[in-house]
């Protein structure tokens, strides 16, 4: 997860909003929030292995939730609605 958190911006560079896509346009007409969310996101997945390292489940199990709600809250404002159903 954390690997891959430092790639989400590249992933959706300007002007990637072409052709079929799941990714809703608010990734590139609000670009700031997005960026923001992005590094919010890099931030708790980096807790997560920190946290991971410890080995204590239930701080684990905080921080995995913490990294979900960034994850939705990133797809419900930034993903084609029911994109996930389409899958």
């Amino acid at each position: 997860m954390h690997a891959n958190a430092h790639d989400l911006l590249a992933i959706f560079p300007p002007g990637s909003d072409q052709g079929h896509t799941y990714a809703g346009p608010e990734i590139w007409t609000q670009r700031d929030g997005f960026e923001r969310l992005t590094r919010a996101y890099d931030v708790a997945t980096e807790k997560l292995v920190e946290v991971a390292r410890t080995k204590a489940l239930p701080e684990l199990r905080e921080q995995f939730g913490v990294v979900r709600r960034q994850c939705l809250d990133c797809h419900e404002k930034f993903r084609t609605p029911g994109a996930e159903r389409r899958h």
